[in-house]
């Protein structure tokens, strides 16, 4: 049985169909690479922010510490806990930025802390 020759006009090669779903497709694709670069910025600068304030505070408590009248040991003690703070800053963004693909969707610590704050 062939098919009439108006059906077959009506429908088309499906060339034109294909190529429209693949453009949307890439639309797609940009707007999730979009999405992705402005989250991931917003991380980047939480976390620019937050070592730099806590980097300023290891330095200024490393210099001021005698005018301030604080002993060494707790300023050696202050100095160590702001860095390791920093530090623990920084294994948080890089845990819970959006580009990190070995991050669970939903699981384990730290990564609730992520999905909760991020509300993913």
């Amino acid at each position: 049985m062939t098919v009439p020759e108006a059906s077959r006009n009506a429908v088309g090669d499906g060339s034109a169909v294909r190529r429209e779903f693949a453009l949307e497709r890439y639309r797609y694709i940009l707007q999730q690479i979009h999405t992705v670069n402005e989250n991931l910025h917003r991380f980047l600068a939480i976390y620019q922010t937050l070592a730099t304030s806590l980097v300023a505070g290891v330095v200024a408590l490393f210099v001021g510490y005698r005018k301030w009248g604080i002993a060494a040991d707790t300023a050696r003690g202050g100095v160590i806990g702001l860095l390791v703070l920093t530090t623990v800053v920084a294994a948080f963004t890089a845990t819970c930025a959006p580009s990190a693909p070995t991050a669970p969707r939903h699981g384990g610590w730290p990564w609730t802390i992520c999905a909760t704050w991020t509300g993913s």
